[in-house]
């Protein structure tokens, strides 16, 4: 999501407490001719990503893995990065989506995306 949004011209920033996932994303950004992203390897609980700093914050696939506690910090951090009037946007996927179950089983059949670290 990241590298199109960058292909349109988006700034970007990644924030993940990965320091492989963040290896693997940067890849990402290198492989399609772009330019690196700033990035943070740092908790998404507390980070020290500047404040009102974003006009859009947005994470897929995160939210859910945390308890109610964590998703109230998370939350308050991506509301603390955007700018006033900015937007935040969250999408967690529907464990009960047939697509979703379909697609993963067939990355899995056929060894595509790395497993170790994304969707188990």
């Amino acid at each position: 999501m990241s590298v199109a949004l960058a292909k349109l011209g988006a700034t970007r920033t990644l924030l993940d407490i990965s320091a492989l996932s963040l290896k693997n994303a940067v890849a990402n950004f290198v492989d399609a001719d772009l330019l690196q992203p700033t990035y943070y390897n740092e908790d998404a609980l507390s980070s020290s990503v500047p404040s009102e700093m974003f006009d859009v914050v947005w994470n897929a696939g995160v939210l859910e893995h945390f308890f109610d506690d964590g998703k109230e910090k998370l939350s308050l951090e991506m509301l603390r990065m955007a700018k006033p009037g900015g937007m935040v946007i969250v999408m967690a996927p529907n464990a009960w989506c047939w697509q979703l179950q379909i697609s993963k089983t067939l990355m899995k059949v056929l060894k595509m995306g790395k497993w170790g670290f994304r969707i188990t």
